[in-house]
């Protein structure tokens, strides 16, 4: 009796996905059975696969989804097949090897200042967080995005199914978690997806902000402090007049220049005294009458030095304008 001729997978393929399937040709159209062994080992003493086979008349390939094989390892299989005639011998062992599985994200999310300009290209760090506390980060992915839609596909390689906090690190903008209670991700071959941009609800606390139609993570955080006030203002205004032919964390709307529309924008978001907000924040005193004392104080401060210095007028007149507003 002829030998199967096996198809997939190849011998020594490499970081194959669970379940792995195998497949060959059919040796005898009539009667037809087989004889299936995988083992960990080349000279099969450790067999974690022992299986017989039968199918029915016809010349179909044969295939066998492993399903009970999950963890990751290198494995070798073989197969003896009959019919009429009896089985004949196994065919030489084939090897393949099992990569840990990963959790596969198609991701949405865009820069509040980015889409004020329509730039889509910009640095994001998406990190999987468990939903119980401490919240600890379960695994990380770093991603340079150039998608017109703002959307990029991530793969997670040491996750597992479960439920995790998507949380979103950009330069420049507001530190942003997905929904309260989290976000359940499935490991394989299936695509989660996200969208931060539909909905508030989205985010943790409905922390995003709707431009043009579309949700936006809040851009100003050019400090890293967890909330966009005084001291990101001040950081913008120094960078003002700054071309740069990089990606620059002043650069709030990806033009590479650091003008009055990047100031707009950090000043707005501080006057909103917007924060993280993340299972891992009390209450922030932004609203509190002390900070406020201090913002009107800090404000004052900002526009004398800016005549000082000669500022243009149109600089001035948005710190004024934005007074105003702030003192409603």
């Amino acid at each position: 009796m002829y030998q199967p001729v096996r198809i997939l997978p190849e011998n020594n393929s490499e970081d194959l996905s669970a379940p792995v399937t195998l497949k060959w040709q059919k040796g005898f159209p009539i009667n037809y059975s087989a004889y299936l062994q995988v083992s960990s080992d080349s000279d099969f003493n450790n067999i974690v696969l022992d299986s017989s086979i039968t199918a029915p008349d016809g010349v179909d390939d044969i295939s066998i989804i492993l399903n009970s094989l999950t963890d990751p390892g290198t494995f070798y299989w073989r197969v003896k097949q009959g019919g009429i005639p009896p089985q004949g011998a196994f065919n030489e062992p084939w090897k393949f090897s099992i990569s840990p599985g990963s959790v596969n994200l198609r991701l949405t999310v865009i820069p509040e200042g980015y889409l004020i300009l329509n730039n889509y290209e910009f640095e994001l760090t998406v990190y999987l967080r468990n939903v119980m506390a401490l919240f600890d980060i379960l695994d990380s992915c770093f991603v340079v995005s150039s998608d017109s839609a703002y959307q990029n596909d991530i793969s997670f390689k040491n996750a597992k199914s479960g439920t995790y906090y998507i949380v979103i690190k950009i330069p420049g903008c507001i530190e942003t978690w997905s929904k309260e209670g989290g976000e359940y991700l499935e490991e394989g071959s299936a695509i989660n997806e996200y969208d931060f941009s539909t909905d508030s609800s989205k985010a943790y606390g409905n922390n995003l902000i709707l431009k043009a139609s579309r949700y936006c993570i809040f851009s100003g955080n050019v400090v890293r402090n967890h909330e966009i006030n005084l001291d990101d203002i001040i950081q913008i205004i120094n960078s003002s007049g700054l071309f740069t032919t990089r990606l620059n964390v002043n650069d709030l709307t990806g033009d590479k220049l650091v003008d009055l529309s990047d100031v707009l924008i950090v000043f707005n978001n501080s006057s909103r005294f917007v924060s993280r907000k993340s299972p891992l924040d009390s209450e922030l005193l932004a609203n509190d009458k002390e900070y406020q004392i201090t913002y009107e104080k800090k404000i004052k401060e900002i526009n004398e030095n800016m005549i000082k210095k000669e500022a243009s007028p149109e600089m001035r007149i948005v710190f004024k304008v934005e007074k105003k507003i702030l003192n409603k």
